[in-house]
């Protein structure tokens, strides 16, 4: 009698948390159902300063001591400007709306004069492109019925790139760019913002280089290469409008 009470509680248990979890289910997809109802489309594009500085590892050595590296900083400096167009949806969560969520795809092009700081008279008039995939967490911290004043801070992984004017010629009648840098990097984002009319977005945002590597090494002989790293700083006027 006592086992077939037990097989019964174990049934009745079971049963039971069957039955949570689809109430768990459920109500997790009413959330993300609500949340996403919520979303909001966006084009924008950005506008600012660029402080941009190229740094260099070599990685050489000799039959004798084997290879040593260095790491030199701000091999190359320089100033220039940036556009950015971007897209993505924004999502806010609960009645009020004060937290919420976005993600954008952006891409941009800017012009930069960079200056080997070893040889003031070397300067480079370049080409600055890059993309990016990002996402932010975003916090209103005032709501009127107007305007919405709020910051954000998020990241986004880029893969920012380099292209001088000047170029050389090898013996082989190919060019070869004077500077020509391609990096993957991971970028922080943080800003404030304020919202018109639930539709008119402007931000100031700042963009910090956090993690870079480089995908172009230069050969520097059998025995080693050189790599660059683009690390800009970039200070950016925003406007997004949402639909």
């Amino acid at each position: 009698m006592n086992t077939i009470t037990n097989q019964l509680n174990r049934a009745e248990q079971a049963n039971l948390a069957v039955l949570v979890r689809k109430h768990i289910f459920a109500l997790l997809a009413i959330l993300a159902l609500g949340s996403f109802a919520q979303a909001k489309f966006f084009i924008g594009v950005d506008a600012g300063y660029s402080a941009d500085r190229i740094d260099k590892k070599t990685e050489a050595g000799t039959i004798d001591t084997g290879v040593g590296n260095s790491y030199n900083k701000n091999v190359f400096k320089g100033n220039g400007y940036l556009l950015r167009f971007n897209l993505g949806t924004q999502h806010f969560f609960g009645e009020r709306e004060i937290f919420g969520f976005r993600w954008l795809l952006s891409g941009e092009y800017g012009r930069t004069r960079l200056i080997a700081q070893s040889l003031k008279e070397l300067r480079f008039s370049s080409h600055i492109m890059g993309v990016a995939l990002g996402a932010d967490a975003l916090f209103d911290i005032v709501k009127m019925n107007e305007y919405t004043f709020g910051v954000f801070a998020g990241a986004d992984g880029a893969l920012l790139s380099v292209i001088s004017d000047a170029f050389t010629i090898d013996k082989n009648g190919q060019k070869d760019q004077d500077i020509l840098v391609g990096t993957p990097s991971v970028m922080a984002r943080v800003g404030l913002s304020i919202t018109l009319r639930q539709q008119h977005r402007f931000e100031l945002l700042a963009r910090i280089p956090v993690y870079s590597f480089s995908v172009l090494p230069d050969e520097l002989g059998h025995f080693g290469r050189s790599i660059d790293f683009y690390k800009p700083i970039q200070v950016l006027l925003s406007y997004k409008f949402l639909y």
